[in-house]
């Protein structure tokens, strides 16, 4: 039901929710290089104008991408291994083509090799794990045969995406010390998170899972630095407690 829903929504997104000026902006949009004049921009800001809350958001923001980054696409895209939709009727037809030839030459032979049977039964089963492990159904292959792609292939892995998952790191971090402009970041993330499928590099469930977890690897840093940093004020005061106490203690002596 899920993988349905993915799909449907994919494909709206996709082929059917376009314009030629929505090509134009989530192209604009969805490039890494169109973001780093911005984030260049904030951490001058943060750094020389922000004084100690900039710069600690700077510093929270480098450990969240950095963080966020390195668990998607080190850590979970090669374990979960599913292919990008721009990507995968690219490998599974010639394969496919390769095994339909073969299985054709095969039935005309009157004796077989073994090796060509050999040849076969690898080609069968790598179809077969396309078809079973990625739920490449015909209903996918339709949809994936008519896919939009207007920012290349990308690499081959596809859950979770690493546009979604660091953009709402840095959103998480920024809404949490800047909350009067929270909808910016956040409306950023989300145009991003969308642009990776309209372009036809992700399907929806890869945006949303990347959402997730780069928001809560973004608040969970936040709330350590909270923690710590409330620690090491009551520490300061406990301090400050225990030195007036030894003060009165000296002047009743």
């Amino acid at each position: 039901m899920l993988l349905s829903l993915d799909l449907i929504f994919f494909r709206l997104i996709n082929q059917v929710w376009v314009h030629p000026w929505l090509d134009v902006l989530f192209t604009f949009i969805t490039q890494a290089e169109t973001w780093i004049p911005v984030w260049l921009g904030m951490s001058v800001y943060f750094l020389v104008w922000g004084k100690r809350k900039g710069r600690v958001t700077f510093l929270m923001m480098v450990l969240a991408f950095g963080i966020t980054d390195f668990t998607a696409a080190r850590l979970i895209k090669p374990h979960a291994g599913r292919i990008r939709p721009s990507r995968l009727l690219r490998e599974y037809e010639p394969i496919k083509e390769k095994q339909e030839m073969l299985r054709t030459k095969i039935l005309s032979m009157e004796r077989v090799p073994p090796s060509l049977e050999d040849s076969l039964a690898v080609l069968t089963a790598q179809v077969r794990h396309f078809e079973d492990s990625l739920s490449l159904t015909p209903e996918k292959i339709r949809a994936l045969e008519h896919i939009r792609r207007l920012d290349g292939y990308g690499g081959r892995w596809t859950f979770p995406s690493n546009h979604a998952a660091n953009f709402f790191a840095l959103a998480a971090v920024l809404t949490f010390f800047y909350r009067k402009r929270r909808w910016i970041p956040l409306f950023i993330a989300v145009l991003v998170a969308y642009s990776r499928v309209y372009v036809g590099r992700h399907y929806p469930l890869d945006v949303l899972a990347g959402a997730v977890l780069g928001f809560i690897i973004g608040r969970a840093l936040c709330t350590l630095w909270q923690a710590w940093l409330y620690r090491k004020i009551l520490g300061k005061q406990k301090s400050a407690e225990t030195a007036l106490s030894d003060e009165s203690l000296d002047v009743k002596s």
